[in-house]
């Protein structure tokens, strides 16, 4: 049998795997290649270099549209999150590969790009990936907000919700990364397709991680000039924080990832702003404790499964941990509230059976997100996909039986 061929189209550039996005998308591509699946990108922005290459083939486009540029998109009605990615160059960009590779199924990834979707559907098999809802992601946002922003993020929410709605009515297949969100996407799309495809385990180097300074080392990794990652980490730094501070003297905060160097404005010899890390694995000391503060996302946190990987226990939210951790669980410290929050890390720090207990649980979790299962589930997507929509290409009368003769 020959090699499967998947075009695969993005909203950024998934190497190198920086941010929490690019990570789970570098991930998949790497098990689909790993695989044996022919695997060409097509992303609206440009890949860094690297001295890591990816195992697939990435064609670059325009990047997406800066934000003052979106004022009439907006006031048609367009989300935001939409606007940014309708690119005439991306739609040159995929009808070239379309005809150079001759893709058997065309992997879209997000609604973002809901525009392209409804243009390749009844051209081609096509499968949606959701990372997340975006709609979901802003409706939590909305709820940490007041006045005018938090009115602007609910009218967003239900805008996006309604391309969600018809991006997934359009897609052969939804594949969504966990069973909370499949859930979500099914409510808004009864009649939709729609699969759980969990996210593979990242590209992580087994490498031994440097000490890091504190007793113990708190580690918070993510993209911060993403909102949801953003929000996180500034209620860390300013409810919770100061409760770890005095609890535990000899702790230091170590915050790691895009944004992070804009993260709080005040010193505090306590607080290691790392900025953009291209390996991640050097930054899990043994000693540490993860913390993951996610109030207002969807999806599945990366980093928690990046934690896991490296034997350290994690420390989340409830919305943190969904998809991942159950509540009630042995997989990490689930808490909502600052001062709970900074209790669970001080648990942690304090009782090495508890450390143990979560770490073995953590590992237990991996199996499931492991590259082959997730690779052998994603081609069986795929190739029913494909299967779907020879089907509903045939003509009305295929397959008939004359009654004469």
């Amino acid at each position: 049998m020959s090699a499967l061929r998947v075009l695969v189209v993005a909203t950024k550039a998934p190497h190198p795997p920086i941010g929490g996005g690019n990570v789970a998308l570098d991930a998949l591509l790497r098990a689909l290649a790993d695989s044996g699946v022919e695997v060409r990108v097509v992303a609206p922005s440009r890949c860094e270099g690297t001295s890591d290459p990816a195992p697939y083939s990435l064609r670059p486009a325009a990047a997406a549209r800066p934000w003052f540029r979106l004022a009439t998109h907006v006031a048609a009605g367009v989300p935001i999150g939409v606007a940014r990615y309708h690119l005439p160059a991306l739609a040159d960009a995929v009808e070239a590969e379309l005809a150079a590779f001759d893709p058997q199924v065309v992997h879209v990834e997000q609604a973002q790009l809901t525009w392209l979707v409804l243009r390749l559907s009844s051209r081609r098999p096509l499968v949606l990936r959701q990372q997340n809802v975006e709609s979901r992601i802003l409706e939590r946002l909305a709820g940490t907000r007041a006045g005018f922003v938090a009115s602007f993020l609910r009218r967003e929410a239900r805008r996006t919700a309604a391309v969600e709605a018809r991006a997934c009515r359009a897609a052969g297949t939804v594949a969504a990364i966990s069973e909370p969100d499949a859930a979500v996407l099914r409510s808004l799309a009864p009649a939709s397709r729609v699969v759980v495809l969990p996210a593979p385990l990242p590209h992580f180097t087994a490498t031994a991680a440097p000490a890091l300074r504190g007793n113990p080392p708190l580690l918070c990794l993510g993209s911060f000039d993403w909102w949801p990652n953003g929000d996180g980490a500034r209620w860390l730094l300013r409810e919770v924080w100061p409760t770890l501070r005095d609890s535990l003297p000899g702790a230091v905060l170590h915050v790691a990832g895009p944004g992070s160097q804009r993260l709080g404005r005040t010193h505090d010899d306590r607080i290691e702003r790392h900025g953009v890390v291209r390996d991640p694995a050097a930054l899990y000391d043994p000693l540490a404790v993860a913390l993951v503060p996610v109030r207002a996302g969807s999806g599945v946190r990366l980093r928690i499964l990046e934690a896991w990987m490296a034997r350290v226990p994690v420390v989340t939210t409830s919305v943190g941990g969904e998809g991942l951790v159950a509540a009630g669980g042995r997989r990490a410290l689930i808490a909502d509230e600052p001062h709970a929050f900074a209790a669970a890390a001080v648990r942690l720090a304090r009782d090495p059976s508890l450390r143990d207990d979560l770490i073995r649980g953590g590992e237990a979790a991996l199996e499931g997100h492991r590259s082959v299962t997730v690779a052998r589930m994603a081609v069986e997507t795929y190739r029913e996909t494909i299967a779907r929509h020879r089907r509903e290409a045939r003509p009305p009368w295929a397959g008939r039986v004359s009654g004469r003769g």
